[in-house]
């Protein structure tokens, strides 16, 4: 895994490499990184990004959100918008340059896969609104239910009609962003993935954690609560085999581009 602050640096990595050339290429944009006291346990967004397909074939390269990222988007195969400990809906400098960054992925014609933040980024660019969930945070494994218009999808490909999900959010995307097709639904989460176009995805569960990494997070957040005299709460965490499907199917779809 690659983290270059250097843009231009990374780009002529890229170009040098014949190594390189001939594996997909796939650019993970974390927003912001994961709280320390999950990381050191858990690794970041991007390292679940990374591990969360085996014998994937990819090289990945995570960057930060910058200005001059717009220049080098159409360089890769595929575009990860990770899952950030930002809130899209917060108060942070960077949002602004982040609108800009998600409206110029809506014009890539590679797949790009917005994660959670990352989802609900594209999504109001796309004019959808985002809010914070009226039921608080939504965590562990949910069953969600594929569409009639997932069962087609490329990104959707192989999943059973109801499939098991990690989650972990505590915004959420109130509407449907017009032209965007709902894929995933659930209980208490209606827009939990969406297709706009041919190649642009969003999903607001998080399809490349692991339920070890999921219970790693759910257990440091119950410590946390009972350290500072909060009631816990109980959260389900079952293996499930759907969002290594889901991650596959991206990867596969980045290489039919290379």
């Amino acid at each position: 895994m690659r983290y270059d602050d250097s843009l231009r640096s990374c780009v002529c990595c890229i170009l040098r490499n014949e190594l390189t050339l001939k594996k997909t290429k796939i650019l993970v944009i974390k927003p912001e990184p994961l709280a320390d006291r999950f990381r050191r346990h858990t690794g970041d967004f991007d390292t679940w990004v990374r591990k969360s397909v085996p014998n994937h074939h990819c090289v990945f390269y995570t960057v930060s959100i910058k200005s001059d990222l717009v220049d080098i988007l159409a360089r890769f195969d595929g575009i990860v918008v990770s899952g950030s400990s930002a809130s899209v809906i917060g108060a942070h400098p960077w949002l602004a340059m982040a609108r800009t960054l998600a409206n110029e992925l809506l014009k890539l014609d590679i797949p790009v896969l917005g994660i959670c933040f990352g989802f609900q980024l594209l999504a109001v660019e796309l004019g959808a609104q985002v809010e914070r969930h009226p039921l608080g945070r939504q965590q562990g494994t949910v069953a969600a239910r594929l569409t009639d218009k997932a069962e087609s999808d490329w990104l959707f490909r192989g999943l059973p009609a109801i499939l098991n999900v990690q989650t972990s959010h505590e915004d959420y995307v109130k509407n449907l962003p017009k032209d965007a097709k709902l894929m995933v639904t659930s209980e208490n989460t209606r827009i939990q993935a969406i297709a706009f176009g041919r190649l642009i995805r969003g999903v607001q569960f998080h399809p490349e954690l692991s339920a070890g990494v999921m219970r790693q997070v759910l257990e440091i957040r119950e410590l946390e609560s009972r350290c500072n005299g909060f009631p816990t709460r109980e959260n389900e965490v079952s293996e499930s085999a759907d969002g290594e499907t889901i991650m596959r199917n991206f990867f596969e779809q980045c290489r039919r581009k290379s």
